[in-house]
């Protein structure tokens, strides 16, 4: 309990709450996913796997005995299946340390969602809600001075303040240049980053029912401006689960708003839509940016080099060829560690008819297609169903919110194995968890932190 005593004397010295320390600590972890911090075996360290750590430490104790043999089980199974392919792997190769690495990371990632999902929880010492309207605010604010500064003055400056310390190296700005305009990136390292991190706090402000707020009108306003393809669709899906649950019903959903201020507040955000796309230029409305999309996916017109170089392109058409020979050729996948860090470095594959692929896997479920072959199909498919059929067929509302997340950020994000991605993951859950049991009056059995 050494951690708990440091966070006291820490309150006290700078003579704060509890639960102002523990929400700023959280909001800082949020912000800074992006820093490294060191690079141990030369793996850039973020604040994110020390976080997770914490936040299970103190916000998660042991279930029973029966429910620890289930949650032993499956990481049993969890953790051993990647050995299916270590045959692929040359010992005293290079292969073998990135396999490791890779590993590491798969287990990782795996103890901290079951964990997340299955063990009992405690009832923190803050309001997650809280947290997630001040990242929202914070965020959206430097959004906003970083597209000032580049119209007015022409200074990108705040685009690459964190250069030296960021977890995607060196950003390249060129790569987000619309016309007359530089689309903004807050503190991490693309938009589309940026906006899956205020989508992750929108979910978290939904699974309270505090979407639909003035700080939820300001995180809608902040998605709008990273012009993220990913942060529009993700917008209009959750306002779409929220109508859809308001429609049936759905167990678990407060329904705080009358309907005339949930119209006000759609009505407005179309209007800032309108507004900013106006000010900025036609290349970064949504209807543009679903126009490059469509073209860049179409299987009839020919590609662009325009097209060739969006990140939708790149994340759901350019792989589809060697997921395909994955399946045919590795019907378990390919091993870990012999693309290391498929999610960020060119992949150059080699097809069975000479053909050479350069891509990168942007999308977690091809990643998971990529791994485990046809094992990695038939678990995405199942899980899926799973959750389907509990959120829409049983009519849960927070369970529909949790499957809508998981699927938007595993379609915009290779990175589902990385610390900074299951933090935000980690803390979804958590909300979920604890939305579920105070809709459903279950909170007796709740401890607090």
């Amino acid at each position: 309990m050494r951690i708990v005593k440091y966070l006291s004397y820490f309150q006290g010295q700078m003579g704060l709450g509890r639960n102002t320390v523990f929400t700023l600590l959280n909001v800082l972890a949020i912000l800074s996913l992006n820093l490294v911090i060191a690079r141990p075996i030369n793996y850039p360290l973020t604040i994110a796997p020390i976080f997770m750590v914490l936040f299970i430490f103190l916000f998660f104790y042991p279930p029973n005995l029966a429910k620890q043999k289930k949650i032993l089980t499956l990481f049993l199974i969890l953790l051993l299946f990647p050995f299916i392919n270590v045959f692929q792997i040359s010992f005293g190769s290079e292969e073998l340390i990135n396999f490791l690495r890779t590993y590491s990371l798969w287990g990782f990632s795996v103890v901290c969602v079951v964990i997340a999902l299955m063990a009992n929880i405690r009832k923190a010492a803050f309001s997650l809600e809280t947290v997630a309207q001040i990242v929202l605010v914070l965020l959206t604010a430097l959004l906003i001075m970083q597209v000032t500064f580049d119209y007015a003055f022409g200074d990108t400056t705040l685009f690459s303040m964190l250069d030296k310390f960021s977890f995607g190296g060196v950003v390249q700005l060129n790569r987000f240049a619309v016309l007359g305009a530089v689309r903004p990136i807050g503190l991490y390292f693309e938009p589309s980053i940026c906006a899956l991190v205020m989508v992750t706090m929108m979910t978290i402000l939904l699974l309270r029912d505090k979407l639909f707020t003035a700080v939820g009108f300001v995180g809608a306003v902040g998605i709008v401006i990273t012009t993220s393809f990913f942060g529009y669709v993700a917008l209009a899906i959750l306002l779409l689960v929220y109508i859809f649950g308001r429609m049936r019903g759905a167990k678990g959903l407060v329904n705080n708003y009358p309907l005339s201020r949930l119209l006000i507040w759609v009505f407005f955000l179309g209007g800032f839509i309108f507004f900013y796309n106006n000010l900025q230029t036609a290349s970064i409305s949504p209807i543009s940016r679903a126009a490059e999309v469509s073209h860049s996916i179409s299987p009839i017109s020919p590609i662009s080099s325009t097209a060739n170089e969006s990140s939708s392109y790149e994340r759901l058409v350019k792989p589809i060829s060697v997921l395909r020979d994955v399946v045919l050729n590795h019907p378990s996948g390919i091993v870990f560690g012999r693309f290391p860090a498929p999610e960020f470095q060119t992949i150059d594959y080699h097809l069975p008819n000479g053909e050479i692929v350069s891509f990168t896997l942007n999308n977690g479920f091809y990643i998971l297609i990529f791994s485990f072959g046809w094992v990695g199909i038939a678990a995405v498919l199942l899980f899926l169903s799973w959750l389907t059929y509990r959120s829409v067929l049983r009519m849960e509302f927070n369970q529909l919110v949790l499957l809508t997340y998981i699927f938007l950020s595993f379609g915009v994000t290779g990175m589902i194995f990385r610390p900074e991605y299951v933090t935000l993951l980690l803390l979804t859950i958590y909300q979920y968890r604890i939305s579920s049991m105070v809709s459903c009056g279950n909170v007796n059995g709740l401890r607090s932190q």
